[in-house]
């Protein structure tokens, strides 16, 4: 059993990465970089800001059934929005391959290459198009406007809610409570 979930913790890490490289690409294409370098506009993406890129494509869905939340399923609501705590673990005990996510500032891991030959891509890409075609400028919004964004979803209103009544500062989001949303991807 323990190497399943070491299996599955491997695959959500290395799955959150393929995600931030696609969010890269995705900003580099909008703001037409053509050095693609990547470490000019990678202070873009604070922690802050992908934490919440990543609970809205986790949380987009469509007739295909794309669901990352089966991947991405420990979404906890805090107050500037819900939190992936696995994602947000191995940032803070810099656990990623790729990149390091240290005071607040996202860098890449000296040696590193992007490498993803061993992932199945089908439904992260999936769900970066989807989330693309909800919003094409989301990727380019500050972390305080996701964040504002985050915070219009019911599913982390009441999960919130729960946490204060309890005393915490966090409660788990439910994934059905999060699927069944009405999902906001606008200021």
């Amino acid at each position: 059993m323990a190497i399943g979930l070491l299996e599955k913790n491997k695959i959500k890490l290395l799955s959150f990465e393929y995600l931030l490289y696609r969010f890269m690409l995705w900003y580099e294409d909008d703001y037409k970089i053509t050095d693609s370098s990547h470490i000019k506009f990678l202070s873009e993406f604070s922690r802050l800001k992908v934490l919440k890129l990543l609970f809205l494509v986790a949380a987009i869905q469509d007739d295909q059934k794309n669901d990352l939340l089966s991947v991405f399923d420990k979404f906890y609501a805090m107050q500037h929005g819900p939190v992936e705590s696995d994602i947000y673990n191995a940032m803070v005990k810099d656990d990623f391959t790729i990149f390091r996510f240290k005071d607040r500032k996202t860098t890449f891991k000296p040696d590193s290459t992007f490498n993803f030959d061993s992932l199945e891509k089908k439904n992260l890409d999936r769900a970066i198009d989807l989330l693309k075609e909800k919003n094409s400028k989301i990727v380019s919004y500050s972390a305080m406007d996701l964040v504002e964004i985050t915070h219009k979803w019911i599913s982390w209103k009441s999960s919130y809610m729960v946490a204060q009544m309890l005393g915490k500062g966090s409660q788990l989001m439910p994934s059905d409570l999060i699927k069944n949303d009405n999902k906001f991807f606008a200021l």
